[in-house]
């Protein structure tokens, strides 16, 4: 009986082996594995980039972000030590294990030479970094309290002189309003620059009754630009700041670029 049984159980492992039924015991080193680590705000990490396994045939080091709403992400880089590749560093959406992810969903491109600070604006969510061997990387969550300046009775009051960082977070894409009072008769400067990639922003200098007073316009290295008013009569003065160029139409947030600009108005 024994004999039988064993010659049974041997005729099964044959068959098993001959059908492609065995069972497995490692992947295939021609595959490809994905490997997640956190990366923390505030703290520079080094890029392990693409290593070998004994299991795989690569693996493929990311690193996490997880971002809030409410604001805008800085992030940090140095490539001086980095692999030369011609992968660029670069944020992604989503990450697949066992496949070479990078492939699809990739949100943004980032710049890959020496030093760098990009700043972005993400709807809230998980992103995932990648970059090649040696690339250092740091990012920040800017958190930006919501102006309710959409139109000319809730303007913003804002020191002359004072920078200010402006941020159209989605679903809140709509011009920002500013307030300048004159107690004499002065003229008015009003200086815009994109930070993040975007279209050039639109800024209007109007008088109390919505008209647009007379002004220069001089145009900046880095498409940003100034524009300064005729002398003007005391009074209250508005500059309305916009992501485009066109008066009655804000852009929709179909438009993840133009999102941070860099605003300062000053009377002289």
């Amino acid at each position: 009986m024994k004999k039988v049984c064993r010659s049974l159980l041997c005729a099964v492992i044959v068959l098993c082996l001959l059908t492609g039924f065995a069972p497995l015991t490692a992947q295939a080193k021609d595959t490809y594995h994905t490997t997640v680590h956190t990366l923390k705000q505030k703290s520079w990490v080094t890029v392990k980039g693409i290593g070998d396994s004994s299991q795989y045939e690569a693996v493929y080091h990311v690193y996490k972000m997880e971002v809030p709403s409410g604001g805008y992400v800085r992030i940090y880089l140095n490539t001086n030590k980095a692999e030369s590749s011609k992968i660029r560093p670069a944020l992604y959406k989503g990450v697949y294990q066992n496949t070479i992810y990078f492939d699809n969903d990739q949100v943004v491109t980032l710049p890959g030479d020496g030093a760098t600070t990009t700043y972005l604006s993400l709807e809230k969510g998980t992103y995932y970094f990648f970059a090649v061997k040696g690339t250092r990387v740091k990012w920040d969550f800017q958190k930006v309290s919501r102006l309710n300046n959409y139109c000319k009775a809730k303007a913003y009051t804002q020191a002359s002189g004072k920078n200010k960082v402006l941020y159209f977070d989605y679903g809140y894409e709509h011009a920002q309003w500013f307030k300048v009072t004159l107690s004499k008769k002065q003229k008015i400067a009003a200086y815009i620059r994109n930070i993040d990639e975007g279209l050039e922003p639109d800024m209007l200098i109007l008088d109390s009754r919505l008209r647009a007073v007379k002004s220069t316009r001089r145009s900046g290295p880095n498409g940003d630009y100034t524009l300064r008013s005729d002398l003007l009569n005391k009074g209250a003065y508005y500059i309305r700041v916009s992501r485009s160029y066109d008066y009655y139409w804000d852009y929709s947030d179909t438009l993840d670029g133009g999102r941070i600009l860099s605003f300062t108005w000053k009377k002289y």
